[in-house]
């Protein structure tokens, strides 16, 4: 079971299905802002950046944020 919480004043956070918190945190780099899951809380984004979702890596089993796929033209 996988937990979402958002803190009113606190880090966004993540509960996996072990109850490992996973924190949020943002680099920018250049013009693009790069967003990557922690377990440490210091420095963590307080919110969820708009437009992405939590998903698991199948491989690994890490969180990854992620952009829903935008339909092609055809």
């Amino acid at each position: 079971m996988q937990i979402i919480v958002m803190g009113l004043f606190g880090p966004y956070v993540y509960k996996d299905k072990k109850n490992v918190k996973w924190y949020i945190h943002s680099r920018q780099k250049k013009k693009t802002t790069i967003y990557f899951f922690s377990k440490d809380p210091v420095d963590a984004v307080h919110d969820m950046p708009k437009g992405y979702k939590v998903i698991i890596n199948k491989v690994n089993g890490l969180p990854m944020l992620t952009k829903p796929n935008k339909k092609v033209k055809k």
